[in-house]
């Protein structure tokens, strides 16, 4: 009887195999050419991730030459109109004070379509408050449509009845997805007649644009906060913790506070034009002065407990807006618990390209 003998094979600790030295090998060059697939497929990856970006920024720019053709020519259509219906006018008689001031609307739709081309974006929906104009929602290619209107999207025929008339249309336009409104100068009556209304638009929107003798431009963007918001964190805190609305002393800043803070009791300075202020130190709660002067801002220093707050009216340094607010005392801490004393909080309207 042959006896058979059995090759045996070094078992690894804990009772496994140990591949022979080939197959060892073979492992070795299965996992380093495996490495080099992942590293050729990663720079593959790259390589397309790099060649779509370029595609993409290649077809952004093709885009903006295009829209830039589009307005181009739109332009030339603009212009020819405005060329034409001069002409038109005298052909059917028009008086030459009636054509000069046609004229002279004309040159305010070209500037209100110039300011939206440069300051709105394509893809924004504007509302125009221009008597239902047709002319005036022609702007660029910008999806326009008139303020007010009715529920076909046409001018509404007549103005709004009040105030909270005029609010409630307009947030029920922008709960429609319209996000922009342009305010022609022959509409900015719409400011000092709706004064509500003003005092919404300054409190949810943004003034992009204030030229007084072509148009003023709000945009609404619910992500960017008010220029008022701070304001109004300050006096929700303030309330809080004294149990009680502040007084407010508004030393001349222009701005109707008492319009934006119906319930705070804003009152003015006893005298007017005066540099110096007949109260106590630290006897008012909040002293509101206006933009850059120096001297009064020092002074409410004096006479606030709670805070002074700086504020720029629209058009001085912005088409909105601007408003500094300084904490003072324990109302230095605010109410996430961080000191903020002689802190000042810039806070700025939002400027859209």
């Amino acid at each position: 009887m042959v006896s058979k003998t059995r090759k045996t094979r070094q078992k690894a600790p804990g009772g496994r195999r140990t591949p022979s030295p080939a197959k060892q090998q073979t492992l070795r060059s299965l996992i380093e050419q495996v490495g080099a697939d992942v590293r050729a497929l990663g720079e593959r990856v790259a390589a397309c991730e790099l060649r779509q970006k370029e595609m993409l920024a290649a077809a952004a720019r093709a885009t903006d030459d295009l829209h830039a053709r589009e307005d181009e020519a739109q332009a030339a259509v603009y212009e020819l109109q405005a060329t034409i219906q001069p002409l038109r006018m005298a052909a059917t008689g028009a008086s030459p004070e009636e054509i000069a001031r046609h004229v002279d609307y004309l040159g305010l739709v070209s500037g209100v379509r110039r300011i939206v081309r440069d300051r709105v974006p394509r893809q924004a929906r504007v509302l125009v408050v221009g008597r239902g104009d047709e002319e005036l929602v022609r702007l660029f290619g910008r999806q326009a449509g008139h303020f007010p209107q009715d529920a076909l999207g046409d001018f509404a025929g007549e103005y709004p009845a009040d105030d909270a008339a005029a609010v409630a249309s307009l947030d029920s336009l922008v709960a429609a997805g319209w996000n922009h409104l342009v305010i022609p100068a022959t509409s900015l009556w719409w400011l000092d007649h709706y004064r509500d209304f003003r005092v919404h638009l300054h409190r949810s929107w943004h003034a992009i644009h204030r030229d007084m003798e072509t148009c003023v431009i709000f945009a609404h963007d619910p992500a960017q906060p008010g220029p008022w918001q701070e304001c109004d964190e300050f006096l929700a805190e303030f309330m809080r913790s004294e149990s009680r609305s502040p007084a407010m002393l508004d030393w001349e800043t222009g701005s109707e506070l008492a319009a934006f803070f119906p319930r705070c009791a804003v009152f003015p300075p006893v005298d007017r034009g005066v540099d110096a202020l007949p109260y106590l130190d630290r006897s008012i709660d909040i002293v509101a002065v206006p933009w850059g002067d120096s001297a009064r801002r020092s002074e409410a220093r004096r006479v606030a407990s709670a805070a002074v707050i700086e504020i720029a009216m629209p058009g001085i340094v912005g088409p909105g807006f601007q408003i500094v607010i300084e904490r003072l005392g324990r109302h230095a801490t605010g109410a996430n618990g961080t000191t903020a004393a002689n802190r000042l909080g810039l806070i700025t309207p939002a400027c859209r390209p």
